[in-house]
């Protein structure tokens, strides 16, 4: 253990060596792999495409079925027609003169939709057909593109 600082004035910060260590190669890959978040399933799902929603935070949205309006790559998060619907207070203004309360959608963490297939929530995967890359329907496998 390493003491660093003053003693009287209540300012000691204590580091432990293990937290000086080098990482290998190995052990930084895994560090940014986890940093990256969930991107593996933003490739899942695509706009325009229909999804259950299986978030249990508002279950008044659990099992709610809607097609994706938009994408967000960086934050990892969805917006689902008719999923999630908040209450804005908006000012008049030149766009809007009158001004009120708007309803519109609200995003959502990818990880809380599910491609829905025949009214169904399915997990979804990708395999090489010929060539070619191609998502599959791992409930039923029946291929999506």
């Amino acid at each position: 253990m390493i003491k660093i600082g003053n003693v009287k004035a209540g300012r000691v910060r204590i580091y432990k060596f293990n937290s000086f260590k080098a990482l290998t190669k190995k052990e930084n890959d895994i560090r940014n792999d986890k940093d990256k978040g969930n991107d593996y399933l933003l490739e899942e799902i695509a706009k325009n495409e229909s999804i259950r929603s299986i978030d249990r935070k508002y279950l008044y949205y659990k099992d709610k079925e809607g097609k994706v309006i938009a994408v967000n790559h960086k934050k990892n998060t969805v917006i689902v027609e008719g999923v999630n619907i908040i209450t804005k207070h908006t000012k008049p203004s030149v766009a809007n003169q009158n001004g009120g309360i708007i309803h519109q959608e609200a995003p959502i963490a990818i990880s809380n939709v599910m491609y829905s297939l025949k009214g169904k929530a399915t997990r979804i995967g990708f395999k090489m057909d010929g060539d070619k890359k191609v998502r599959y329907a791992k409930a039923t496998g029946e291929v999506i593109d």
